[in-house]
């Protein structure tokens, strides 16, 4: 076809986009890209003979077998197109916004010219996101005087066949990790369907990172203890496999007589020293003779595996997979009497922490809490009664239950030793409490259990609780509260999905969840959105019933996002509106109103600095201080202490967060009873005295200009109508950061810019003991000077 059609439609000196462009010197490329233009499409190009042969198809490629997409075939595009990326002008053909969906090569079969004739072509991409084999097949329709195609998902041929047989470039240095926070996976509702998703039945033991440096080896935990001295027989059996450095993956476990890994059996063998029944089934390797495999996909990783283990002894062994459809393993699982399986996206990295490459769906419930207290014995049962059982839920420690059964002789009096050594007198319980709480025995939240039972009552407390061991490999700190999560699922073509038919944590619809926001991070909507849930209760304390504005992101960070002050509330039960002045203003009431937000594609979000009670007189007054991006931490550190220190003359306690950048917020609670003009000049005043004394760090001037190696004392966020990002807000940054609270002794302390950041923060405050802004909502300081 040539480049003659695409050159008729463009004009070189109006359009951005590329002319010209040289061929692969390798393998020949493909690229999808995303077209904003009278209507969304994807533009889907091979390259081949000199250009790229292009296609459009509005509905984008499938990834399930079989499914069948419209592709209508366009003119023929140069080859620099396959890096272009921006906006076509108005009045252009094919106006609009072009961004790159997925890019890599494909192959083409033998006889590319005789097939793209006779219109049958089968090939294989290997992409970012797109990988295996596809069909364009030729019909005898037309758009006009374009042919239509198929593009049709095929299946794929074996993993072993398609995996690199090469590691990644070796560095001269061996960079050992020499610490690793493992994958977990996410409590899945179902058992994921696709042809990207491998089965692996759910191990019950250990999990265990075996890191390997000549004979130095460690054997270490989820929870991070070494547990190298209870495992002689395996250290020396990875001894045998004589490799360099290497990081496994796994599970150190028990099987019984019909090789079923047993969680019993493995507690009776590690006390009583049988430490030649363990096996540590590996699963995955992350790291192997000076090469960092985590950034390759599970598929290779796995064959590299199994590649290393294939001399190990019995002791060691590679965890076999099936690609066959996972209800089927599922199924049969459970009719084993199994814990249930774990499905694995095999095109994805190794992302450590909780995610949805990873699901784990369980035959029946089981999981781990903490023991908060026993009650004494009745009847024949000695040593004691039955132990109350705790979960942290969103940073605080909830009641779950009691646990009566599941014990033996042996159990009971090893559980009771160690119980008494933790003795307290009060509850450490912060959500729920027991009937009959005088007569408990109380401990420190400090000993972990693996608990199985039967469901959850509506107020959720465990039905039909049954010990089934302790868990010393985990810390209490880590033991969290699960709930299944229902991920939403394409809907198949030419059908509608029921209304409500996904939800999140079985309350809340959030679609498209698994829509990566943060790319770099892997971080999805549902991350997202699970991160809001979670710190929900310290969000609204000091957000909800603020006038709100917010950024929305359509897709991810960077792209399509937007400030919005106003939606319909009409059908959000926990948002509502009201007047100021002459604007319309949106408000949350509690946690339903966040995630409506969330599902909306908010991210972030601003609040004006008074309540719904008193729209016109603010109850706090906020500092920004904005570094010029020379400005080192210690400067913008020692600003936060000398306006702190300039408020204490004024006799007004404040207090401080980070922004998720590199600034700070200073914060003044105040008396609701001043207007918006003198709280703005009262913290342009503060900003001048501090810009005076020290003019060559400091201004209160917005101007770009002057601002090189200096702080912007930012008082402008304290006018009606204006905002600043709420404490535990994300920021839309490739960081995922998060506006957060400290205490200035926090700040004090730091020697280095302080960042949190959606992952940090929720373990931050799961481990806090106090709230550093305590009392700050009580607090209606009188501003003298205003006075």
């Amino acid at each position: 076809m040539g480049l003659q059609d695409y050159k008729k439609k463009r004009n070189r000196k109006r359009t951005p986009e590329p002319f010209g462009g040289k061929p692969s010197s390798k393998a020949p490329i493909f690229v999808i890209q995303e077209h904003h233009a009278s209507h969304l499409h994807y533009d889907f190009r091979l390259e081949a003979f000199g250009t790229l042969k292009s296609w459009a198809v509005p509905k984008g490629p499938s990834t399930e077998i079989g499914d069948k997409r419209l592709a209508v075939q366009v003119e023929d595009h140069p080859l620099d197109y396959a890096k272009f990326s921006g906006r076509i002008p108005e009045g252009e053909y094919g106006a609009g916004i072009v961004k790159i969906w997925d890019h890599g090569t494909w192959q083409p079969p033998r006889q590319l010219r005789e097939c793209l004739s006779k219109g049958h072509l089968e090939f294989e991409l290997r992409g970012q996101k797109l990988k295996g084999k596809w069909l364009l097949q030729r019909t005898a329709r037309s758009s006009g005087s374009k042919t239509q195609w198929l593009l049709i998902k095929r299946h794929d041929r074996s993993v072993d066949a398609s995996v690199p047989r090469t590691l990644p470039h070796k560095k001269r240095a061996d960079p050992f990790l020499r610490a690793i926070e493992p994958q977990l996976a996410t409590l899945s509702s179902e058992v994921p369907v696709g042809t990207n998703w491998i089965h692996e039945i759910k191990l019950d033991g250990y999990r265990t990172l075996a890191f390997v440096k000549g004979d130095s080896i460690r054997l270490v935990t989820r929870g991070g203890l070494d547990w190298t001295a209870k495992y002689p027989s395996i250290r020396e059996s990875i001894q045998k496999l004589k490799l360099s450095s290497a990081i496994l993956d796994g599970e150190i476990l028990v099987p019984d007589e019909h090789g079923n890994s047993s969680f019993a059996e493995l507690q009776k063998a590690l006390k009583e020293g049988a430490g030649d029944s363990l096996v540590y089934t590996v699963f995955d390797l992350l790291y192997l003779n000076g090469n960092d495999l985590r950034s390759l996909t599970l598929d290779e990783r796995k064959y590299h595996l199994k590649q290393i283990l294939g001399k190990a002894s019995k002791k060691i062994r590679f965890s076999e997979h099936l690609r066959t459809p996972g209800q089927d393993l599922f199924k049969k699982a459970c009719a084993q009497g199994l814990e249930g399986i774990v499905s694995k996206d095999r095109s994805q990295p190794y992302r450590s922490g909780r995610n949805l490459d990873w699901q784990k769906i369980k035959c029946s419930l089981r999981q781990e809490f903490i023991i908060v207290g026993y009650t004494d014995p009745a009847g024949s049962r000695k040593d004691f009664g039955a132990l109350l059982m705790a979960g942290y839920e969103r940073g605080k420690l909830r009641y779950v239950g009691r646990v009566g059964t599941g014990f033996n002789a042996s159990t009971l009096k090893d559980v009771l030793s160690k119980l008494k050594t933790l003795s307290i007198k009060k509850s450490p319980l912060q959500i729920g409490q027991p009937e009959g709480a005088s007569q408990v025995h109380w401990v420190k939240p400090k000993l972990v259990a693996e608990i199985e039972f039967k469901t959850w009552t509506g107020d959720r407390i465990l039905r039909h609780a049954s010990f089934a061991g302790l868990r010393e490999d985990k810390l209490a700190t880590d033991v969290k509260i699960e709930f299944p999560v229902e991920v939403k699922r394409p809907p198949k073509p030419g059908r509608s999905p029921k209304p409500g038919a996904r939800k999140f944590q079985t309350t809340h619809q959030i679609t498209h969840a698994t829509r990566l926001i943060y790319p770099q991070l892997k971080i999805t909507k549902l991350d997202v959105a699970q991160y809001y849930r979670s710190v929900a209760p310290w969000f609204l304390k000091y957000s909800a019933n603020r006038p709100l504005s917010m950024l929305r992101c359509q897709s991810q960070i960077g792209e399509d996002c937007f400030f919005q002050k106003h939606i319909d509330v009409s059908s959000h039960s926990s948002l509502y509106e009201k007047t100021a002045r002459d604007q319309k203003v949106i408000f949350l009431k509690d946690e339903s109103g966040i995630l409506d937000l969330v599902q909306l594609g908010a991210l972030e979000f601003h609040t004006w600095q008074c309540h719904d009670r008193n729209l016109e007189s603010p109850d706090q007054i906020i500092m920004d201080l904005d570094p010029d991006p020379t400005v080192p931490w210690s400067k913008i550190k020692d600003t936060a202490f000398r306006l702190k220190e300039l408020l204490e003359k004024l006799d007004l306690k404040s207090f401080v967060k980070t922004t998720g950048g590199k600034g700070l917020h200073v914060h003044v609670p105040i008396a609701s009873r001043y207007t918006w003009d003198q709280a703005k000049e009262f913290a342009k005043t503060l900003g001048r005295q501090l810009a005076e004394e020290y003019p060559e760090r400091y201004l209160i001037q917005a101007t770009k200009k002057k601002r090189a190696g200096k702080i912007f004392l930012d008082y402008l966020r304290n006018g009606f109508g204006a905002t600043a990002v709420a404490p535990y807000s994300l920021r839309a940054r490739a960081n995922a950061g998060v506006a957060t609270p400290i205490s200035w002794s926090e700040l004090e302390a730091s020697r280095s810019l302080m960042h949190f950041d959606l992952r940090t923060v929720l373990k931050r405050l799961a481990e806090q003991t106090q709230d550093p802004w305590s009392g700050y909502d009580r607090l209606k300081q009188k501003v003298r000077i205003l006075a």
